[in-house]
């Protein structure tokens, strides 16, 4: 096995190394590893969801316009590329 020394390493090769570091140092300690740990996490999130709210866009000269749903839902307010739910603000943005 060839050894690199981390700053020769691409992003993709240091991501492995931590990700089994986490899940050698988990396994000897009993710990549940943090990929089993953070998808548990996504789905009880996706669990507790009481309401799917679709909402549609499109691109008019490269910006993004979110429309508002058809749905009428306490504390959720769409405006361009921009969603108020409650006290977060999600702004979208489109990659090229």
């Amino acid at each position: 096995m060839t050894e690199k020394l981390l700053t020769e390493m691409s992003y993709e090769e240091m991501d492995a190394l931590i990700d089994n570091y986490i899940d050698r140092s988990s396994q000897q300690s009993e710990e549940m590893p943090a990929s089993a740990f953070l998808s548990l996490l996504a789905e009880t999130m996706a669990r507790r969801t009481a309401q799917t709210v679709e909402i549609e866009g499109r691109l008019i000269n490269g910006r993004l316009e979110l429309l508002q749903p058809n749905t009428v839902t306490s504390g959720l307010y769409v405006q361009n590329n921009q969603i108020v739910i409650g006290e977060q603000r999600i702004s979208v943005k489109i990659l090229a």
